[in-house]
């Protein structure tokens, strides 16, 4: 279980949110995932996509959000 901290999932996920993780589970196409950054060991939590000008990416779902 995570807690959601930011607002980059807005309006979906407010910041306070508890979030239930599979750990085992595969990470799908348009589906929620969670990544572990390497320089921070921070975990983020964010839309799996795919996008042609971009490839495989961890997008928010907050349109505001300024963070890529």
């Amino acid at each position: 279980m995570l807690r959601v901290v930011a607002e980059s999932m807005l309006p979906e996920y407010n910041p306070g949110t508890l979030i239930f993780v599979d750990p085992e589970k595969a990470v799908e196409y348009r589906k929620e995932a969670i990544d572990v950054l390497t320089d921070t060991k921070e975990a983020t939590f964010k839309r799996y996509a795919e996008e042609p000008e971009h490839g495989e990416m961890l997008k928010a779902l907050n349109p505001n959000w300024n963070e890529p």
